[in-house]
């Protein structure tokens, strides 16, 4: 397999009608071998030097990044973990229904398949882009679409990078900057910042392919006499050879002809310790510990619940894109929410701790006053204890 075959477009494209039109809603997908040949020189260059490749502004394509099988993994821990937790609607400290926009942004998919993706691009690219599709009576969104990255043109200010100007092109139209939700991710991404690592990771990849292929020669065979073999004599020589190797029978070699290997096993190479350490770095350019990118790192291990490890994702990894996208949506425009109320994630259940931890905290709650029995109960979706029924008084006795 070569480069080409690897960094095959294989993503969705927008769909041109007859008309001219763009129908980001519909997909289709390239004819076989549809790379462009500037492409193809591009990443030949970025696998043979991948720090020019960087510096020249190169960028990489979402489906060359999720390739890598340490990218793909940190990639769905992050993603995942996020989309399980639900957008809440506040009003200062009240919690009011957060409403079906909330719930399934986008009518054709589902709550969690949307903020997958949303979080996903702000993993790849700096943004990540909604379109408004329908608002309600007073102006908010309805319901939203979301954009691929690659359909939003954005232009900015020389130097500075401030964003004057963003829009796209959808059905033969342009549409209004404001109709778009944009959500900024915490940095480039890392199909700008991680071409280092992601080819270097590509690359082991491939020598590790290339040293699993069966077609690959371990060695050759050498004629040591003086006699020269003639073409047939050689073809019948190593039909010969590789039939007894194929029956798993013992071969023989007269002492004219010498075999020279010229394999080198595995750990001569250190391509498990090189792809060990390129699954490491990739795990630091997403900020994940090495362990949720199933790489060995020099840490030491210490006891820890399950709990615990979330918590650890949550405030190192998970909050840097969860942040973006509850403000965005928390901004006071017609865009956010009314005045006076706030849109966050609800992390209780990814931070659920063991029963154990909470029926001890419950406990000391309870005990200094803080809280009811009642109101855990509540919170761990037990129905309330009926209370026992009065004891009947006890009738006066007669008097003598």
């Amino acid at each position: 397999m070569g480069l080409s075959d690897i960094l095959r477009l294989r993503r969705n494209t927008s769909a041109v009608t007859a008309a001219g039109e763009i129908d980001i809603g519909r997909t289709v997908t390239p004819p076989e071998g549809n790379i462009a040949p500037a492409l193809v020189s591009q990443m030949e260059a970025g696998m043979s030097n991948p720090l020019a490749f960087q510096a020249m502004g190169g960028c990489l394509t979402r489906d060359i990044a999720l390739a890598v099988p340490a990218v793909r993994r940190g990639v769905r821990v992050i993603t995942t973990a996020i989309a399980q937790m639900p957008l809440t609607r506040w009003r200062g400290m009240e919690r009011l229904d957060s409403g079906p926009y909330l719930q399934q942004p986008e009518t054709s998919r589902t709550y969690v398949t949307t903020l997958t993706l949303t979080v996903e691009d702000l993993i790849m690219h700096p943004h990540a882009w909604w379109m408004v599709v329908r608002r309600d009576p007073a102006g908010y969104p309805l319901t939203v679409r979301r954009l691929e990255p690659e359909l939003v043109t954005v232009e900015t200010e020389y130097a500075t990078g401030e964003v004057l100007r963003q829009f796209v092109a959808y059905r033969g139209r342009e549409v209004p900057q404001r109709d778009l939700i944009r959500f900024d991710g915490p940095d480039r991404g890392i199909l700008k910042l991680g071409i280092v690592e992601i080819l270097t990771a590509l690359r082991l990849e491939m020598a590790a392919r290339l040293y699993a292929d069966p077609e690959v020669p371990s060695g050759y065979w050498k004629n040591q006499g003086e006699y020269p073999m003639k073409r047939g004599e050689i073809t019948a020589f190593m039909d010969e050879w590789r039939a007894a190797r194929t029956r798993g029978s013992s071969a023989f070699a007269n002492g004219n002809v010498d075999w020279v290997s010229v394999f080198m096993q595995p750990d001569q190479l250190q391509l498990v310790q090189g792809r060990e350490e390129a699954s490491a770095q990739i795990a630091r350019l997403l900020n994940l510990p090495a362990r949720y990118a199933n790489a060995k790192s020099g840490d030491s291990m210490t006891y820890s619940t399950i709990a615990t490890e979330h918590r650890d994702l949550y405030d190192m990894t998970l909050r840097s894109y969860m942040l973006p996208i509850a403000q965005r949506l928390s901004m006071p425009d017609t865009n956010g929410t009314p005045r006076g109320q706030s849109i966050a994630f609800d992390p209780d259940g990814f931070l659920r701790s063991e029963p154990r931890d909470r029926a001890e905290i419950g406990e000391i709650l309870i005990r200094s006053g803080q809280s009811t029995a009642a109101e855990q109960r509540q919170e761990q979706g037990k129905a309330p204890i009926p209370e026992s029924p009065d004891t009947a008084e006890e009738e006066p006795a007669n008097a003598a």
